[in-house]
């Protein structure tokens, strides 16, 4: 089996670090199966804007929690 390796849009990183029941337990599955999980420096742009003009609210520890104690597999790469 070929390792897998995903890159997470802005919703499903939210709805993963919010532990919300829309991200569906297949695709639970396929993130912790995963050989490495990735967000893109575009997706922490788009979450800053929106946050900025105030279509979106983050919490204050949104970083914390991306590159904290139980999510270390959520590489971010800039590139």
């Amino acid at each position: 089996m070929n390792p897998t390796m995903l890159l997470l849009d802005s919703q499903a990183l939210l709805w993963l670090l919010d532990d919300n029941p829309r991200l569906g337990p297949r695709a639970r599955q396929a993130i912790i199966s995963a050989q490495g999980v990735y967000v893109s420096a575009a997706t922490v742009w788009e979450l800053t804007i929106k946050t900025m003009l105030g279509k979106l609210s983050i919490p204050a520890d949104f970083s914390s929690k991306l590159a904290g104690p139980g999510t270390a597999q959520y590489h971010r790469r800039a590139r």
